[in-house]
């Protein structure tokens, strides 16, 4: 549905920029489109968008991205691993959008907001990688390099839910990295050459909560046109026990944290295309862990008591040892596989980090 009010046909109205398509207001509404991916795995949908262009709006009340494979099928149909995407944004109102640049396939505007969302990811680590050099794709490399020119100057999700879940072959479970009550705010999204040259710096502060256990707060600065895909991230983890995490390392470790308290996780980091550095410091008390291994035929993992001995032996149980002394901080040190997500890097940075901090050097 589309209203046109004030519309003037004429050689004046054509030159008039307060006019779109000749008339002096425009009103939009379409109750839902759909289309699918060129691969056929993914149907993406918006359902009841609205146009404004008095109040420099639009609107839509939920957007989609939904897989046609359940997990299992999705796995078998591809060459090689690659993660499973479904998401859903609820409520996203755009404010104050130059008219007259949308309609030059331009986004320009003040704000977005958006509400209730929800993003899961799920990857089989069963099946072989890909090789591709992933080198000049970070989110903010990739951003750049939109055709269409995007400049807002803050993104603002609430009550957001973020999954990732991967399966592992050695223990033939899938472990859960979950944040729940997810606030971010994204400021400077601009792919704009003119803008970058003024502000270069896009910043994501984000507050949540890590397996609805324990609070999470991080900054990450992304540089803009750096030739090197410079980032930056830095936060902290609250406090929480060691055993609301084994949901994570048991399938994925395997290993099963039996006891002890996490104080908190600080950490600053510093990446690039190739390389990543900064400080972790974990502060924790009593830590205890089991070994865990599925037998040949085994659909569980059992506990290895030999190996579990050996461990809880090896790691530093707490940090700092004593009371009165200075806790452990770990300079860390990494260079990126360039077949590699961000993500990853941050990651494996943080969890090389936690490891040296318990005494695990391997």
């Amino acid at each position: 549905f589309i209203r046109l009010i004030d519309v003037a046909v004429d050689s004046a109205a054509g030159e008039d920029k307060t006019r779109l398509l000749f008339s002096k207001q425009i009103f939009l509404s379409s109750e839902k489109i759909a289309w699918t991916s060129r691969n056929r795995l993914y149907t993406y949908s918006a359902d009841s968008i609205s146009l404004n262009s008095v109040s420099q709006s639009v609107a839509v009340k939920k957007f989609a991205i939904d897989p046609a494979l359940k997990e299992e099928a999705f796995v078998k149909s591809l060459p090689a691993q690659d993660d499973r995407f479904d998401f859903t944004i609820n409520n996203i109102n755009i404010r104050r959008v130059n008219m007259q640049e949308l309609f030059h396939e331009n986004i320009i505007a003040d704000s977005i907001l958006i509400g209730a969302c929800s993003f899961k990811i799920y990857r089989d680590l069963s099946i072989p990688r890909d090789k591709r050099n992933r080198v000049g794709s970070y989110p903010h490399q990739a951003f750049t390099n939109i055709p269409v020119t995007l400049q807002i100057k803050k993104v603002i999700l609430s009550n957001t839910f973020v999954g990732y879940k991967e399966k592992n072959p050695r223990s033939n479970q899938a472990g859960k990295v979950q944040f729940f009550n997810t606030y971010a705010t994204i400021t400077n999204l601009t792919n704009d050459k003119e803008a970058i040259s003024k502000n270069n710096i896009m910043t994501a502060d984000i507050q949540t909560s890590f397996l609805n256990k324990a609070p999470l707060k991080a900054t990450w600065h992304f540089y803009l046109g750096h030739p090197k895909g410079r980032f930056d991230v830095k936060g902290n983890l609250g406090s929480m026990a060691f055993a609301d995490a084994s949901v994570i390392t048991e399938p994925m470790g395997p290993a099963k944290l039996e006891e002890g308290r996490l104080k908190s996780l600080h950490f600053d980091l510093a990446g690039n295309d190739y390389s990543m550095k900064g400080t972790v410091k974990m502060l924790y008390d009593d830590l205890k862990i089991s070994v865990l291994e599925r037998d040949n035929g085994s659909k569980e993992l059992d506990k290895k008591t030999l190996a579990s001995i050996a461990a809880n032996i090896i790691i530093k149980n707490s940090n700092p040892k004593r009371k009165n002394d200075e806790p452990t901080v770990i300079d860390v040190e990494m260079e990126r596989d360039t077949n590699r997500s961000i993500f990853y890097l941050v990651w494996k940075s943080l969890f090389k980090g936690i490891k040296e901090t318990a005494g695990i050097k391997k």
